[in-house]
């Protein structure tokens, strides 16, 4: 039967280029050892500008296969590997591959070898490259190049009967498995599930395609059993039906997922078996109701993203990537677009957190014709194949982001996207509305070159035109100079308090007539959905800062803002993983640098304020057209020079559901250390990443921001783990980190953070911090 293999652990790697280092006999004895995901450079906190290593490097895996099945197929797939890849498997030069963010998928059943070892070498450029999409200039580009194998890669092992590779086999509509639904209701479900089937064995072959739909228990719910006949040398596509009765169905509130289990027997004999995850659910995009999924409503509030992480760029582990997901869903965000598709531990994780996504076509105001164009069209094509039994997916944009194109080169992708997805909802979306979806009403602005010539009155015209469904693909992030990059949205946390609620009231309240405000499109009853600019702060290629929007920093450390977004929230929206329920969070450090109002963002009906625990007021939310506005008090109640504590209670139907306080910020006395696990540990594989947080405590053990960032932190660690990175920081509000890397080797790490150069004195000493990671 299939057997899947991690091919992460144990490459050498080199800086550079040998055009002899793909050869079996070269001698690689003195390049780094290294696992995957796996950047070409760890860089600075911030990498902007070009900081980020570009050119050749290469990497070279070796191993031993033992035959298991006689005749036995054995395909490699890289899942993502920065940008031109050429892979040499025992000599052999396969096929080169031109995308950076699609996988690339080779049949090395004639190359490998049973009674010697086996090198594959890859040779990797992540340089620009005007024929390679996205196509822009790295100075010119609003992320990195980054490079590096940074995502999975696995070896596939099968029998000659087999369940084909949807990515290989480049069939329209075909290849691998692909599960529709030919209809969805509360009552009952019909799927569509079409199967393909290669068989290389040297006779026909008689078989059963039997397909379970599972349920979180692994209870059967509905089943097909059937027998066929395949001819040797043949493939086919064989299309099976189920009802599922009463179906969970698959909604970002309630994300329940199946398993659909396919296997293939031969004489009795299990030959193929794949598992995979599915969600039931229905959706429409309509022009005057909105989005509607199981024929419900849904106004959809979310974020852009880039899949980036300091020091590591592009490489980010699994863990790292789900826990990204669970901080975007925690903040309320159901949607995530980027200008290229995700991995797939990314995407994974949003089918069972119920984050719906827009997945696009890589490309960033650029186009050219010939084999950019080319190219684009296999991207496109690789990318639907790929992806489309994933519940999450809702929005296919195959326009390349904010470029000039040609009318016809938009038209023929949008058809691509049809074509490949004939069965059930697929709708695409696009800027110059010729798509499904129309970006553009809002957006005219962003329409690439001379758009500062763009007319506002003939827009008005054309908008009138473009009768379709609409959502915004990008709002809030707005400068007031795309030179300079002035914006209150684009601000470090480190700027402190009166910044960070600014950057909220600009997302709240922004009046600029384009780009909107969460205010405005949150009370567009026609609109689907929204996405501001970026929910995570990222490093890029055009600018010498990185992009500072959002509401998590590159550390992922929140700032104001993630609270505002969070409290938009329903308190009953439970979901495991993530932090949910009824939230009050003070956004106020209550310190003498401190706002003088105190701003409390929270989901409950009313806030009880005290102050030393003597009651000052309870009030309603702010008169403010969304779902859950802030709650702002006046600090008329106390003026004193001695340290206090402020307290809210979060109210709803009478009750206290949810509490938040702030005591007075005193002296740093110590360092605090935790692992920003969000539920998932380190684990031993010699690539997991965990950041670990460093924390300025007073004797409250409440974070003192500012009176200790201009002090250098020392970080150093023992056991089985490394440092990726810096290891000497300086805290922003009080609050720093560094990034852990994990060996292969189960253990305990031991970390440890004291000033660089600490005080001589104990009396005012800021004692060190330590923390103890179990890795698994």
């Amino acid at each position: 039967m299939r057997e899947i293999i991690s091919l992460n652990s144990k490459w050498r790697f080199i800086k550079g280029d040998d055009s002899s280092s793909h050869l079996n006999d070269y001698d690689d004895s003195s390049w780094d050892k290294v696992n995957l995901p796996h950047s070409i450079d760890i860089t600075p906190i911030n990498s902007s500008g070009g900081r980020n290593y570009q050119g050749i490097c290469r990497y070279r895996k070796h191993f031993n296969l033992e035959k298991k099945m006689k005749g036995e197929k054995v395909f490699l797939e890289f899942e993502g590997a920065m940008q031109v890849l050429e892979v040499w498997m025992n000599n052999e030069k396969l096929a080169t591959h031109y995308c950076g963010y699609t996988p690339a998928v080779y049949d090395i059943s004639s190359l490998v070898n049973y009674n010697a070892e086996n090198i594959i070498s890859v040779r990797l450029d992540n340089s620009d490259r005007s024929d390679v999409p996205p196509g822009k200039k790295q100075q010119d580009l609003d992320f990195s190049y980054d490079g590096g194998i940074y995502r999975q890669v696995r070896l596939h092992r099968v029998n000659p009967l087999y369940i084909t590779n949807e990515v290989l086999e480049n069939k329209v509509a075909g290849g691998g498995l692909f599960v529709s639904f030919d209809s969805v209701s509360k009552d009952k479900a019909q799927l569509r599930i079409q199967t393909h089937i290669r068989n290389e064995y040297n006779e026909s072959k008689t078989f059963t395609l039997s397909q379970k739909l599972l349920d979180k228990e692994d209870h059967c719910v509905s089943e097909t059993y059937n027998a066929y006949e395949l001819n040797s040398s043949e493939d086919a596509h064989y299309v099976q039906s189920q009802v599922v009765i009463k179906p969970n169905l698959w909604h970002p509130h309630s994300p329940y997922m199946y398993k659909l289990r396919t296997e293939i027997m031969i004489d009795g004999e299990l030959s193929d078996l794949i598992d995979t995850p599915l969600g039931i659910r229905d959706f429409e995009f309509t022009k005057d109701s909105g989005f509607l999924i199981n024929n419900e409503q849904l106004k959809i509030s979310g974020a852009n993203y880039h899949q980036t992480f300091i020091h590591v760029g592009n490489a980010m582990s699994s863990n790292l990537l789900k826990r990204d997901a669970r901080k975007l869903r925690e903040a309320g965000m159901i949607h995530i677009r980027s200008h290229y598709p995700f991995s797939e531990d990314f995407i994974d994780e949003c089918d069972r957190l119920g984050i719906t996504l827009t997945i696009s076509n890589p490309g960033w105001q650029f186009y050219e014709e010939g084999i950019f164009k080319e190219r684009s069209y296999q991207n496109l094509k690789d990318i639907v194949r790929w992806l489309r039994n994933h519940p999450s997916i809702i929005i296919w944009e195959p326009i390349l982001n904010e470029s000039v194109m040609p009318e016809d080169y938009q038209l023929r992708v949008n058809e691509i996207v049809h074509e490949e997805l004939p069965y059930g909802p697929c709708y695409t979306g696009s800027d110059q509305g010729l798509g499904d979806i129309s970006y553009r009403k809002f957006d005219p602005y962003m329409l690439g070159p001379k758009s500062e010539n763009f007319d506002p009155e003939a827009y008005k015209i054309i908008e009138k035109q473009v009768d379709k469904p609409r959502w915004i693909r990008e709002y809030g992030d707005y400068p007031d100079n795309f030179v300079d990059q002035s914006c209150a949205w684009r601000v470090p946390r480190g700027w402190g308090e009166d910044i960070m609620l600014k950057q909220v009231r600009r997302m709240i309240w922004n009046k600029n007539p384009w780009m909107t405000n969460y205010t405005y499109l949150y009370n567009d009853a026609k609109l689907c959905g929204f996405a501001m600019w970026p929910g995570i702060e990222h490093n890029r290629g055009y600018h010498i800062n990185p992009c500072w929007g959002g509401f998590l920093d590159l550390q992922r450390i929140p700032k104001y803002s993630f609270y505002f977004f969070k409290s938009q929230r329903e308190p009953d929206d439970y979901l495991d993983l993530v932090n949910s329920g009824p939230m009050v969070y003070i956004a106020n450090s209550w310190s003498e640098v401190s706002p003088d109002d105190i701003t409390i963002f929270s989901n409950c009906d009313k806030i009880r304020l005290y102050h030393n625990n003597r009651f000052i007021e309870e009030r309603e939310p702010d008169k403010i057209k969304i779902k859950h506005p802030p709650f702002t008090f006046k600090n008329n109640f106390y003026f004193g020079r001695e340290r206090s504590e402020i307290r809210a209670e979060g109210i709803i139907d009478g009750k206290v559901v949810a509490s938040d306080k702030r005591y007075s910020p005193g002296v740093p006395v110590k360092l605090h250390l935790e692992g920003d696990y969000m539920g998932l540990n380190l684990q031993a594989d010699g690539s997991d990443l965990l950041f670990v947080r460093c924390i300025v405590h007073d004797d409250k053990n409440s974070i003192t921001p500012l009176t200790l960032d201009n002090h250098d932190i020392l970080f150093s660690i023992e056991g089985p783990g490394k440092i990726i990175g810096d290891n000497i920081k300086r805290p922003e509000l009080g609050q720093t980190g560094i990034l852990i890397q994990s060996t292969t080797q189960p253990g305990n790490i031991h970390v440890k953070a004291e000033l660089l150069h600490p005080q001589k004195y104990e009396k005012i000493a800021v004692k060190s911090g330590s923390l103890e990671i179990t890795t698994y």
